[in-house]
């Protein structure tokens, strides 16, 4: 999650006047959603961002926490469920389909969706970026289907 980050700075900061250690990662709340799918913990707004940010920094592939909670699968249940709903859907909102599923905050009809929910406002407006499809299609699988469909498009 985006916000997960936060919490690692905050425990290993180097200064320990700083540092919170582990008890405030410990102590964030967590939501969990499913779509048809494996259960995952809802990121904050569920935009696809919120699942990829921290990776970018984190190889979560191999950590669990004492809670049990494998951010890096997290992140690929979650990708697996937004791109379903992008299938489910794709008769009934324009731009979604098997290769065209990235959805995150971004520019509207209606303006700045950033408070978007995973398969919520943001679907239903077709609020989708090419970034946030590709930044998980590694989580789905290994298939670059959906970059060449954006490309053709």
């Amino acid at each position: 999650c985006e916000h997960l980050f936060l919490y690692i700075l905050g425990a290993a900061a180097p200064n320990p006047e700083f540092a919170t250690g582990a008890a405030s990662y410990y102590a964030m709340q967590t939501f969990k959603s499913r779509y048809k799918g494996d259960e995952f913990i809802m990121c904050g707004s569920g935009a696809a961002f919120t699942y990829q940010w921290t990776h970018g920094f984190i190889d979560f592939r191999h950590i669990q926490d004492k809670h049990g909670r494998n951010w890096f699968n997290n992140s690929r249940h979650a990708a697996i469920a937004a791109r379903q709903y992008a299938i489910d859907n794709a008769q009934r909102l324009k731009g979604l389909g098997p290769n065209s599923w990235g959805m995150s905050a971004c520019m509207s009809p209606r303006a700045l969706d950033h408070d978007v929910s995973l398969m919520a406002l943001a679907l239903a407006l077709g609020t989708q970026l090419p970034n946030a499809k590709e930044s998980r299609a590694g989580r789905v699988g290994g298939s670059c289907d959906s970059f060449h469909f954006f490309l053709r498009s």
